[in-house]
This record gives C-alpha cells, sequence and structure tokens, in this order.
C-alpha cells in the first residue's frame, strides 16, 4: 500500500469526522438556547462554510490541521449575544489566520515551538488552547448573557 494511499485516506476520514463534530456540537448548543435555534442552526452552517473556504484558500498553504474545529468551538460562546457579520468575521479571522499561524509554529521543522520540543498529537493542544483563548476573549467582550439566571444551591 502506497504511502499516498494511506495518507489521503486518513485525511478524508478525519475530515468526515471533523464535519460530523459539527451535528453534535448543533445539538449540544441548541440544547442551551431559549429560542432562536434556527439562527444557531444557520451560523453552524455558516461556521463551517466559511472556516473551510478561509482555511482553503490561506491557512492550508502554512499548515495541515483542523480550522473548522478551532473555529466552531467558540462559536457557542457568543451564540444569541453578537451579530452575524461580527461572527462571519470573527469566523475568517480565526480560520483563515490566527488557527494556521499557531498550526505552523508546531507543524514545520522552523516553527518556533517545535524547535522547543513541543511535539503535539494531531494538532489537538493548538486547537484546544487557540480555542479556549478565544472563548475567554469573546466571553469577556460579549459580556454575560442578560436574559439568564442560575441560582446555587
Amino acid at each position: 500500500m502506497s504511502t499516498f494511499y494511506f495518507s489521503s485516506s486518513w485525511a478524508a476520514f478525519v475530515f468526515c469526522i471533523i464535519i460530523h463534530s459539527q451535528d453534535s456540537l448543533f445539538m449540544s448548543r441548541e440544547s442551551f438556547v431559549k429560542k432562536n435555534v434556527v439562527s444557531v442552526a444557520f451560523r453552524n452552517i455558516i461556521n463551517t462554510t466559511i472556516s473551510s473556504l478561509t482555511y482553503f484558500l490561506t491557512g492550508f498553504a502554512l499548515s495541515f490541521g483542523e480550522g473548522n474545529v478551532a473555529s466552531c468551538v467558540p462559536s457557542g460562546v457568543v451564540h444569541e449575544r453578537s451579530s452575524t457579520v461580527s461572527f462571519v468575521s470573527y469566523t475568517a479571522l480565526t480560520s483563515g489566520f490566527i488557527y494556521p499561524v499557531a498550526a505552523h509554529w508546531v507543524a514545520t521543522n522552523n516553527g518556533w515551538l517545535h524547535q522547543l520540543g513541543f511535539d503535539d498529537f494531531a494538532f489537538s493542544g493548538v486547537v484546544h488552547a487557540m480555542s479556549g483563548a478565544t472563548c475567554l476573549i469573546a466571553a469577556y467582550m460579549t459580556g454575560p448573557r442578560l436574559d439568564r439566571s442560575f441560582e446555587r444551591t
């Protein structure tokens, strides 16, 4: 079996898993949203489309990884608290520039994190570190959900 066939098959398999993760993220988000379930579904489709296009056009030249997942996880933080224009801008910026640069630092031999000895399996560290940082920034910028009240028991 050739290396190219195995690599291409693996990439297609991983792509299918990542695209299907969008379904599970949608289902978990819609359970937390009081209203606007259609908006959650629309933003999920927009996120996949914009992420895939911007990552293909700009990010794939810098790294090989999951730019779609990196922008999808933090999008749940801003549901019902941001405009569609800001959401699309965030998705394009994250998938097209921020994630590919961070993945490049780890994935290539001349990346500064790789040279320091950082080894990341399947870029999971890059995806989750970047997603966590953007979640924190997005939550700070959008503020608390005003229509929610949680009582401590």
